[in-house]
């Protein structure tokens, strides 16, 4: 019996059954699942918050999951969507779990902002760089064109082809 040994011939006495506190052994009866019973409150609740839209924002319907953890009072009706119902209802089955991987998503979240921020700030910065930079050549190109006279500039224009006949 591949290297496993052969237990069939061994039989407890009535006297070591007692003792390990089996008097009798019964096969257990199956357990019928049953689906759970809701309430008219509970059902019309589930198709109010059915008839939604279902349109997903993730961290919307996370934080309002977070932000209802402790109130029983909330139905499913005061869902924004099914999923955030759902998080809800795992938030309050494994709260541990779902504490972890919510502060792992508000992590990365708010990360995201400050990089976005940092994006914005030194959008600025080239801007008012770009500004700078901008003001300095309309100075120079003054200078230099005040510094021709005007038959110089217009022959110039004439010349690139800027200039009207």
């Amino acid at each position: 019996m591949d290297g496993q040994p052969d237990i069939s011939g061994l039989v407890a006495s009535r006297a070591e059954l007692k003792a390990a506190g089996i008097d009798s052994f019964t096969v257990p009866k199956p357990v019928k699942k049953t689906e759970p019973v809701l309430t008219e409150e509970e059902e019309a609740s589930f198709q109010i918050l059915a008839a939604k839209e279902s349109s997903l924002d993730f961290f919307r319907d996370l934080e309002w999951a977070y932000n209802g953890l402790g109130n029983k009072a909330l139905k499913p009706e005061d869902a924004p969507s099914g999923s955030a119902w759902y998080m809800l209802e795992y938030g309050r089955s494994a709260r541990a779990e779902f504490m972890k991987q919510v502060m792992g998503y508000f992590l990365k979240k708010e990360k995201e902002k400050e990089d976005q921020q940092a994006l914005k700030d030194d959008h600025r910065k080239q801007m008012r760089f770009i500004e700078t930079l901008s003001e300095e050549v309309k100075g120079i190109s003054y200078e230099m064109v005040s510094q021709i006279s005007d038959a110089e500039f217009l022959a110039l224009a004439k010349e690139r082809g800027l200039a009207l006949s």
